[in-house]
């Protein structure tokens, strides 16, 4: 059987405390790289290859993805968290909405949808979240 995938952008926000000047500190990364989710794989299971690819200080215990898209305004669109447990083809209505956007899907632009929606990583015990694109 082969093994369907979604492919879109990720990255992380640097959600430590930023008065702390130690070498644990991590910068957030400048860009953002392309993964590809097996939509019938628990997004749990897929987590800390998500959280190599980018090189981000999270541990797999402690993130969650959660949506992202900007908003024909121009405003940040903070969506729902995945459900870890879950594969992705079982959240339909998350998949949905990085799947379809009219804007989007008649945009001649190619880069259009990477710069628009994603996903985002989040620290559970932090209070700053930042997004996967």
């Amino acid at each position: 059987m082969v093994e369907e995938k979604f492919t879109c952008r990720i990255q992380y926000l640097n959600d430590g405390d930023p008065f702390v000047t130690t070498s644990t500190c991590y910068l957030e990364p400048m860009r953002q790289v392309t993964f590809s989710f097996q939509l019938h794989t628990p997004i749990g299971d897929q987590i800390g290859d998500v959280i190599r690819s980018i090189r981000a200080p999270h541990k797999s215990g402690d993130a969650a993805l959660q949506l992202f898209r900007k908003l024909e305004n121009g405003a940040d669109d903070f969506g729902t968290y995945l459900d870890s447990d879950m594969t992705l083809a079982e959240q339909q209505d998350e998949l949905q909405i990085l799947q379809n956007d009219p804007e989007i899907e008649n945009s001649k632009d190619p880069q259009m949808g990477w710069d628009e929606k994603g996903l985002q990583l989040y620290e559970f015990d932090k209070i700053l979240l930042r997004h996967f694109i």
